[in-house]
């Protein structure tokens, strides 16, 4: 769990300014910067207005690691996606001849058919 006090405590004292110096460029009371560093959790608004003061990205904290599980997700999903593409290249033909015509005898009909067979799986 993010102690989000204790980082910003540590963001102060690493940044050189004072208690009272900080307190006055977020619009707080002393007192009120110290129970911000005993707080855990913290409303946006006012982490929003710490980060500006400090000069420190404090919603960094919030982003999540990316987990095995997001990962296979991820990974399933690209998956599915080249599959979906492959399906899409594939070309179907049917072509139906009379057994009785004469065109299988034609060279470019021929020559033209296997031509096109080579993009049909």
């Amino acid at each position: 769990m993010i102690h989000i006090g204790k980082i910003i405590e540590r963001q102060v004292e690493q940044s050189g300014m004072t208690k009272a110096a900080f307190a006055d460029r977020i619009g707080k009371t002393r007192n009120t910067v110290y129970d911000i560093f005993s707080r855990t959790t913290i409303d946006t608004d006012l982490l929003k207005k710490i980060s500006e003061a400090l000069h420190y990205d404090f919603f960094q904290h919030y982003k999540p690691e990316e987990s095995d599980f997001i990962k296979s997700v991820a990974k399933e999903g690209a998956a599915n996606y080249e599959k979906k593409q492959k399906k899409k290249s594939r070309l179907s033909l049917m072509i139906e001849l009379d057994p009785d015509d004469d065109i299988l005898l034609n060279e470019d009909f021929t020559k033209k058919l296997k031509e096109l067979m080579r993009f049909v799986s």
